[in-house]
């Protein structure tokens, strides 16, 4: 790992540290958000919600006020402490899921998922934002590496385990005071841990603003043609994002409602495979710049065929062998996870610092949308399609995202290409 010689940056073990701290917050909220995919037919029984409803717990509740909050938040962040920020949010979201658990009808589950929703909008502009400040140029490819291989091995590790934490509750008849049913006290535990990733936010510093883009960029707003890659690259990204986010909220069930197994068991399996794919897709993220040469454009091509590549995989989903569709499924998944991986990188490339925020914010907003979209999707395909319908629109939504998601990463491509002035393309690394 090359030496920080850069002047002006935190010491490299207070970088180090912040980033340990901050993957911890990141974590929590990814396990705070996804537990409700591992508790569908429960909470579906006890409250009697039809698949379009859990659609709509697992998409617009939290999508769409996530996207409402996030461009707000992301100036925000650009402006003031991002790291009271940070504990604000950690505090409202894990407040939010712990009343998951006390829901008593869909219109106040949908309540608290939105409250989930806006606590974590301003997680990931606040985290990338604090990231590129606490890392020297020289350092930050290397520290996004790290950040994306442990964030996406935890996030999957944090399934298995929080499927094996509903089995331990349904085995052992574990209550919470008056609190018996099983899925509310698996959202009561898991948000437990909300005040004292708050508290380690609060302990860190809030780092100085390591501006060395050029002055036109930072007075004038960001150059024409970077918007217009940006508007191509976002949306490509995001639909990477589909796949894997839909892989994750919905397999579960399909295991479950079409296989016969537990959550629990749906938990482990899955969360143990998405473990393995993630480490190498993150590993791959981590070696893909210096493989091309710290190109735009060749990054892009990569990313975009591997998603073209992972696409069939999708159709495989509905396997009626459960190893087998866990197998497709986590290997589409992985293949729009890999063109995701590199989504810091590339946007901290385009964009200067003065607009990290607000460009992580948008970029959340478009995934928000996609995400919402694709969920509702799924659950209304799903009951009008009946049996066997959740697995099919699984495997549709995934597989024409992956397609579409590519298509767009090459037409950002095609356009960073056409405005690059030199004659060969800008490096990756932030100014």
């Amino acid at each position: 790992m090359p030496k920080d010689a850069s002047p002006g940056y935190p010491t490299p073990a207070k970088a180090w540290t912040a980033l340990a701290v901050l993957v911890g917050g990141v974590l929590l909220a990814f396990v705070d958000r996804q537990i409700l995919s591992l508790l569908v037919d429960p909470i579906r029984a006890d409250l009697q919600l039809t698949d379009t409803q859990i659609g709509l717990l697992q998409g617009p509740a939290f999508a769409l006020f996530y996207a409402a909050a996030a461009l707000p938040l992301g100036a925000m962040v650009d402006r003031h402490s991002r790291r009271n920020i940070l504990v604000g949010g950690v505090l409202l979201w894990t407040l939010a899921t712990a009343l998951c658990g006390l829901a008593v009808d869909f219109p106040t589950l949908f309540a608290c998922r939105v409250g989930v929703a806006v606590g974590e909008a301003c997680l990931i502009p606040g985290v990338l934002s604090y990231l590129g400040d606490v890392f020297s140029p020289r350092r930050k490819p290397y520290a996004f590496a790290v950040y994306m291989v442990v964030v996406l091995v935890g996030s999957s590790l944090s399934i298995a385990a929080s499927g094996t934490l509903i089995s331990a509750v349904e085995s052992t008849g574990f209550h919470l005071g008056p609190v018996t049913e099983s899925w509310r006290i698996a959202f009561l535990l898991v948000a437990a841990p909300g005040p004292l990733v708050a508290l380690a936010f609060a302990a860190l510093g809030e780092p100085a603003r390591q501006d060395r883009s050029p002055q036109g960029d930072v007075q004038d707003g960001l150059p024409r043609q970077r918007l217009i890659t940006l508007a191509w690259l976002v949306p490509g990204l995001a639909l990477a994002s589909v796949a894997f986010q839909m892989t994750l909220a919905w397999l579960p069930t399909v295991l479950v409602r079409e296989h016969g197994w537990s959550g629990g068991e749906a938990g482990r399996v899955l969360g143990l495979s998405i473990a393995a794919v993630s480490l190498v897709v993150g590993l791959a993220a981590a070696v893909a710049p210096g493989l091309v040469k710290h190109r735009h454009g060749s990054l892009l091509a990569w990313a975009a065929l591997t998603m073209l590549a992972g696409a069939p995989f999708a159709l495989l989903t509905t396997s009626p062998a459960p190893f087998s569709a866990v197998f497709a499924a986590t290997a589409a998944a992985g293949s729009g996870l890999l063109a995701y991986s590199l989504a810091p990188v590339l946007t901290q490339a385009l964009a200067p610092n003065r607009y990290w925020g607000r460009t992580a914010a948008a970029f959340k907003l478009v995934e928000s949308v996609v995400v919402a979209i694709g969920a509702v999707a799924i659950g209304a395909g799903s009951d009008a399609m009946g049996a066997g319908g959740l697995a099919r629109m699984l495997a549709g939504i995934v597989g024409v995202s992956l397609s579409l998601g590519a298509l767009c990463l090459l037409v950002a491509r095609g356009r960073l290409r056409r405005s690059s002035a030199a004659p060969s393309e800008p490096a990756l690394e932030t100014p």
